[in-house]
């Protein structure tokens, strides 16, 4: 970790490490955060805390298998087809009986 930093000279505790980090960057990191980030037990949300601790400020987002790109929420689901006439939208009914189609289903 010292390497990734930049930190050179022994540092022996999370309070150090927070301290150096803290002087040489500007933005205050405590040995809370230290220690989780070692631990593995989470990342700060902080961009600048992100920044002063050498990690990436966005974060990968995962790329929708079925789509191929990165939706902002949920993947929409696919507009399922209707079994049978009453599965239909009401608005697209009205249009088949004002049209005089029959309902075919695929």
């Amino acid at each position: 970790m010292s390497e990734r930093l930049g930190l050179n000279g022994t540092i022996l505790t999370y309070q150090d490490v927070a301290d150096v980090l803290t002087a040489k960057t500007g933005v205050r990191v405590t040995r809370a955060t230290v220690w989780r980030i070692v631990n593995g037990k989470g990342e700060p949300e902080n961009k600048s805390q992100r920044r002063a601790l050498g990690l990436p400020v966005t974060a990968p987002a995962v790329v929708c298998p079925t789509h191929g790109v990165v939706h902002p929420g949920r993947c929409p689901r696919l507009a399922r087809k209707p079994k049978s006439l009453f599965d239909l939208p009401t608005a697209a009914l009205a249009w088949m009986i004002r049209n005089r189609r029959e309902y075919a289903p695929d």
